[in-house]
C-alpha cells in the first residue's frame, strides 16, 4: 500500500476556527496511509516580492514553499470573510504561488473545501479559491463544492461532528487520493 502526504492549510487563525476543525476531523477520519501536516501560515510575512529571493526569502515562506512541494496534494478548508477568502490565505497562497508558472502549486493536487455559518457553506469564498488555484496551474479536484454550511451548529469539542458534511469532505478526500494516483502513474 502506497503512502501519502497531504498538506492541511486552515483559511482561519482563529484558536476555535471551524476550518481547522474539519482538517482535524478529516485528519482522524483519512485511511492509515495518509498523513496530513498542518501549515501555519499566520506566521508568513505579507506578500512582499522584493524579499522573494533566494539571498531575502524569510525561512518561514521558505519552510512553508518546501511543505507545499514535498507533499502528493493541498486539502485548503477556508470559511469567507466578506464574500472572498481571508487574508491570510491569499497571503499564502501568493508566497506559494512564485515564481509564476513554475511555482510548487504548478501541477499539484489539491482540494477546496469552504465552511460558513451561513447557509451557503462560504459558496463565495470557494469560486474565489478555485480561481486562485486556476491562476497558479494546480490541479484541481472536480466535483460539486465542498461547501459546508451552518457550520457552527456542527462542530463540537473543535471537531466536525456532522456525519452528512464529513463525508462529503471525505469524498473530496478521496477524490484527491485517486488525482494523486493518476499523476503518479503518469495519466
Amino acid at each position: 500500500m502506497e503512502n501519502y502526504s497531504f498538506l492541511a492549510i486552515s483559511g482561519s487563525l482563529r484558536s476555535q476556527s471551524f476550518s481547522t476543525a474539519v482538517l482535524r476531523s478529516l485528519s482522524e477520519r483519512v485511511p492509515g496511509n495518509v498523513q496530513i501536516e498542518h501549515a501555519a501560515i499566520g506566521q508568513l510575512p505579507f506578500f512582499n516580492q522584493d524579499i522573494d529571493d533566494d539571498e531575502r526569502r524569510p525561512t518561514e515562506v521558505a519552510a512553508f514553499r518546501s511543505s507545499v512541494e514535498s507533499s502528493d496534494g493541498l486539502i485548503v478548508v477556508t470559511p469567507e470573510y466578506n464574500g472572498g477568502l481571508p487574508g491570510v490565505l491569499k497571503n499564502a497562497i501568493d508566497w506559494a504561488s512564485r515564481p509564476a508558472f513554475e511555482s510548487p502549486l504548478k501541477g499539484k493536487p489539491v482540494v477546496c473545501i469552504t465552511a460558513s455559518p451561513g447557509a451557503a457553506g462560504g459558496i463565495r469564498a470557494h469560486a474565489h479559491l478555485q480561481q486562485l488555484f486556476a491562476a497558479t496551474l494546480a490541479n484541481q479536484v472536480v466535483m460539486p463544492p465542498v461547501a459546508i454550511g451552518g457550520i457552527g451548529g456542527k462542530v463540537t469539542n473543535a471537531m466536525l461532528t456532522d456525519e452528512t458534511s464529513l463525508n462529503f469532505a471525505l469524498a473530496a478526500v478521496q477524490r484527491l487520493l485517486e488525482m494523486v494516483n493518476c499523476h503518479r502513474a503518469g495519466a
